[in-house]
């Protein structure tokens, strides 16, 4: 499996075990640290994604968010932490078709060979320069990280991005022009038809994205429908807190992966 994700930076596992959550969290150690931190709120090794009613009123959110069921653009997950998870999980426990939710995927690469293509070579310099403000506010509430968008990577091209958050640091630490029309033009790619892969996934279905290479979205669903996906954000092993930057967060990524799994089954057996 780690071969796999390696070369191509994605893999659909079929027929996996995805009950109870202890048993996606088994799996998942393979690839490195199971990771509560920023996965949800109140932050979970596996977090539900689904919608969920206001306890109010019953009502929906129809935003594309972790609660909501509204379209999810394409992003990257943990862009504003100050070195992203490595890998995202997304196992389908139930899905409904006919109700929406079908997931999108899209590539670095495919973006920059795009810019490349229409002769936008200045945009990918553009987009590769630290400026791009991504709001955090981990420890204030102004706080933001600064990032390149997509660069090259060794031998690979490499991404970070969650529009909201551009947007948000956007209003706090202004874009030039030039750099906002580079940024403009890497969003319509990410949206774009002709490099967007859209599939239904099936129960029973683990798809593991590498973080830093593939953006990740859904399709507006049914509030109403049965659609559950469980999500695990993961660091490799050899990650520690000063490299990840964590330090001031949590200790979480350093734990083992025996106490990721017996956390996993102490929350499943929990009423």
């Amino acid at each position: 499996m780690n071969v796999t994700v390696r070369e191509e930076g994605i893999l659909l596992l079929e027929r996996a075990v995805v009950e109870p959550d202890a048993a996606i969290a088994a799996l998942l150690t393979s690839m490195g640290y199971v990771d509560p931190l920023g996965n949800g709120s109140p932050p979970k090794l596996v977090f539900d994604v689904a919608a969920k009613a206001n306890a109010a009123d019953g009502s929906y959110s129809g935003q594309g968010t972790y609660i909501g069921s509204g379209e999810s653009l394409p992003h990257t997950d943990s862009s504003n932490f100050p070195m992203p998870h490595a890998h995202v999980a997304l196992a389908c426990v139930r899905a409904q078709r006919g109700s929406g939710g079908e997931s999108m995927i899209v590539s670095a690469a495919s973006i920059a060979e795009t810019l490349a293509k229409n002769e936008q070579a200045k945009y990918l310099e553009l987009l590769a320069e630290p400026i791009y403000p991504f709001m955090s506010g981990w420890r204030s509430s102004d706080e933001v990280v600064f990032a390149p968008v997509l660069w090259r990577d060794a031998d690979r091209w490499a991404t970070r991005y969650a529009p909201q958050l551009v947007t948000e640091g956007a209003g706090l630490h202004p874009i030039d022009a030039e750099h906002s029309a580079a940024l403009a033009e890497f969003s319509q790619l990410t949206a774009s038809p002709d490099l967007i892969t859209e599939f239904m996934m099936e129960p029973g279905d683990v798809l593991i994205i590498d973080n830093r290479r593939w953006l990740h979205g859904r399709r507006e669903f049914d509030p109403e429908s049965k659609r559950l996906l469980k999500r695990c954000k993961i660091y490799p092993l050899t990650a520690t807190t000063e490299r990840q930057g964590l330090d001031h967060r949590s200790d979480t990524a350093t734990c083992s992966n025996r106490q990721v799994i017996r956390s996993a089954i102490d929350s499943a057996r929990s009423p």
